[in-house]
């Protein structure tokens, strides 16, 4: 039942109500690290300023950052945060797991979220190394009329 009700919200088939997108990411979260201990730092705030394809596109960064901890990582634990800022917001996505080094990253993974961020006007940062975890942090702005402004398709 929620896979399918996260097709539909994200496939744009269902309409998002206020508190929405934070429950989506709490709830990927809990499906896909089942196993690991996880931990929200500060709360899930709602976005203002932002559009239901900005909401999808980071949810889908998201889940492409999670799937990148549970096939390579090895983590045992996993700290997320997502906080609004004055200028944007920052979703960090860190783990204790074995880490790479970040400049011999091959995969298509990570280049694919520094896309989608780059196309929302943000930026993705990896920080890792060898036994030291990972950190994934996107920062995307906030723009005032976000919702009319369609950046994918």
């Amino acid at each position: 039942h929620e896979a399918l009700h996260e097709v539909l919200w994200v496939s744009g088939g269902r309409k998002e109500v206020a508190g929405e997108f934070a429950e989506q990411l709490r709830r990927a979260a809990g499906r896909m690290l089942v196993g690991r201990e996880v931990r929200w730092k500060g709360g899930l705030p709602e976005l203002p300023g932002w559009g239901q394809e900005e909401r999808r596109q980071v949810f889908l960064c998201f889940k492409e950052a999670l799937a990148n901890v549970v096939r390579h990582s090895s983590a045992t634990e996993v700290e997320l945060e997502l906080g609004v800022e004055a200028d944007g917001v920052r979703l960090g996505i860190r783990d204790n797991g074995r880490g790479f080094g970040v400049e011999r990253e091959g995969g298509t993974g990570l280049g694919s979220l520094r896309e989608r961020a780059r196309r929302l006007g943000g930026e993705c940062v990896v920080r890792s190394g060898a036994g030291a975890g990972t950190l994934v942090e996107l920062r995307i702005p906030l723009r005032a009329g976000g919702a009319g402004r369609r950046v994918f398709g």
